[in-house]
């Protein structure tokens, strides 16, 4: 009788000792799943924001060269009319 409480007690300290091993593994891989997401979190984030730094820089050069280009065309236009003035003036003097 006691021999077989003894095996048992054996048994199950032997069991216990396996389980607590494999929770061990257990809370080892979580641990390290859980800095891996912190990690890719902090990686996209750090992604997210440099994109969001390139569409803000790609707006500022887009409002830039719609600027560039009313002035342009308005350049242009004081051009024209000064050319066209300036050949009205001629016609006028001959």
């Amino acid at each position: 009788m006691i021999l077989t409480l003894i095996i048992t007690f054996a048994f199950f300290l032997n069991k216990c000792s396996k389980k607590k091993k494999l929770l061990e593994e257990l809370e080892q891989n979580l641990s390290t799943l859980q800095k891996q997401k912190r990690e890719d979190e902090t990686a996209l984030l750090k992604k997210e924001q440099g994109v969001e730094k390139e569409i803000l820089a790609l707006q500022h050069t887009i409002t830039d060269l719609e600027r560039k280009i009313q002035e342009g065309t308005k350049n242009q236009v004081v051009a024209k009319i000064e050319a066209l003035e300036k050949k009205r003036q001629n016609h006028s003097h001959s």
